[in-house]
């Protein structure tokens, strides 16, 4: 039998190594193997770059790969349970989320519950399981750091949208870790890594590439998630080096350098298409002004405050001659009730003044001008300022003095004999403020609290507090039109007989 040289021996251990062959022993098996086969078929009169050639066509990368996982599946039980574990809940989890997203988009019950459960499998089991059999499979202690980082990062990365969707607290904290050891440890981490693997100038430039393209998507979405300038360009500019630059570039090097179709070309093309969906899609948001919504909102909302506050007025001064007619106990009801939605507007007028002061940074004086022109409000998109008023120290303080506010204004309306039921009718459904509970009926949603301060834009904060302000005096009106009702019958006087004043 003819025998292979050093030489040949070296090329032939060489296309084992790139094949990810990682386990010492399995490594000389498989070279021996292949050895003996060329030589087999040189004896049978082909050269040796034909015999392995023929070789290598047969016992491909896919197959080597396989005889390895093979190897630690009959070897290493705990590797057996994390691949499977991995598999099913790599799945199950996609899947779960995947659902979710589009019953969320259709706007149909149940999204958050597949959000519940696919989210924590997602990145709770998946992602840990993943990263562990991939650490197991390359047995490079030199790596350790890149899959700790890569798995931290991601987990954080997926519990912070989690956290995000669902309104819940830390979102900010995880998104950070998440994005900076995905955006700034990691690149550097697996760039070093691949270059270590090869010594061709064109492939080290691709990775350099694809290295820099990645590092501009992740910074464009940590800046889109956090409404930071120039989330646009960053995401753009990094699709567009990913599409246009670093894919083409590696697609030609892979078409001259490798014979057949590798399973890992099929996953880093499928993986750069979801990528970068993603990042095109970020970016078509980014482009649009997302407060230009709120403001454009705020001008009618003003409006119709404004128009309802001129008519309350011409109220006011019927009720004043009333007032100044009336008999003491009447004049005690009608001065309750005035004073009443005097202090829950002022209430709420204080609220309006104490986040635009946070937003901009400006004395009272200059707040209370920007309240009859928000178009004057410089930071509309701030989202700070409203966790930081209504949730100071993260309790709800702020928010519970301002529902039990409107539920006590509401209650005290309904407790005058004289309201109309269509007052009545008109004064529960603007006034009543629901409670905190995160259940309504079977759907768990978010709360009243968190829906409407919790890091919300100032500018769409503020739309919604004089939006209540609007319904305060929409009841106002329906009460003082009642007791002018009255006052026309000559019925005021009857108006104390049947109420408790409780001021």
């Amino acid at each position: 039998m003819l025998g292979l040289s050093i030489a040949q021996i070296e090329i032939i251990a060489s296309a084992v190594y790139k094949a990810g062959l990682t386990l010492p022993h399995l490594q000389e098996e498989m070279i021996d193997h292949l050895c003996c086969q060329v030589e087999e078929l040189m004896d049978r009169g082909m050269d040796f770059e034909e015999a392995r050639n023929s070789v290598l066509k047969v016992t491909g990368v896919k197959e080597l790969k396989k005889v390895q996982e093979n190897t630690i599946l009959l070897i290493d039980k705990k590797y057996r349970i994390m691949k499977t574990t991995m598999k099913i809940f790599g799945i199950a989890s996609l899947a779960l989320v995947a659902m979710g997203t589009i019953l969320k988009l259709m706007h149909w019950p149940l999204g958050n519950y597949f959000f519940i459960l696919g989210f924590p499998l997602l990145g709770g089991i998946f992602i840990p399981s993943l990263i562990w059999v991939m650490k197991k499979e390359s047995k490079l202690k030199e790596m350790s750091l890149l899959y700790i980082t890569a798995g931290i990062g991601s987990m954080a990365v997926v519990f912070g949208i989690f956290c995000k969707i669902l309104q819940m607290p830390f979102t900010e904290f995880l998104l950070i870790a998440g994005y900076l050891l995905l955006g700034i440890i990691f690149p550097p981490l697996m760039l070093a890594s691949l270059l270590k693997k090869t010594a061709e100038k064109r492939q080290r430039l691709i990775y350099f590439i694809g290295t820099f393209a990645f590092m501009l998507c992740i910074s464009g979405d940590f800046c889109k998630f956090f409404h930071f300038p120039g989330a646009l360009v960053l995401l753009l500019l990094g699709f567009f080096c990913l599409t246009t630059v670093f894919f083409p570039m590696y697609v030609m090097h892979k078409y001259k350098t490798d014979t057949y179709i590798k399973p890992n070309f099929i996953f880093l093309s499928i993986g750069l298409f979801f990528f970068s969906l993603f990042t095109i899609l970020l970016a078509i948001n980014a482009s649009k002004d997302e407060i230009a919504d709120f403001v454009s909102i705020n001008t009618g909302i003003n409006s119709t405050n404004t128009f309802i506050k001129s008519q309350n007025q011409e109220l006011v001064k019927h009720l004043t001659t009333i007032e100044n007619s009336c008999d003491s106990t009447d004049k005690t009801i009608i001065q309750s009730f005035r004073q009443s939605s005097s202090e829950l507007k002022t209430y709420l007028q204080q609220l309006k003044v104490d986040l635009i002061m946070m937003c901009d940074k400006i004395s009272k004086k200059e707040a209370e001008k920007v309240i009859s022109n928000p178009q004057l409000l410089k930071d509309k998109g701030n989202r700070e300022a409203s966790l930081e008023l209504f949730f100071p120290g993260h309790n709800y303080k702020t928010t519970s003095e301002l529902r039990k506010k409107m539920n006590a204004y509401r209650k005290l309306l309904l407790s005058y004999s004289f309201v109309s039921e269509t007052s009545k009718n008109i004064i529960n459904k603007a006034l009543e403020i629901e409670n905190a509970s995160l259940l309504n009926g079977n759907e768990p949603r978010e709360s009243w609290d968190s829906r409407h301060f919790c890091q919300i834009p100032a500018i769409e904060v503020l739309n919604y507090l004089t939006q209540l302000g609007i319904w305060v005096q929409t009841s106002e009106s329906a009460v003082s039109e009642d007791l002018l009702k009255l006052k026309d019958r000559g019925l005021v006087a009857d108006i104390s007989k049947n109420n408790i004043v409780n001021h």
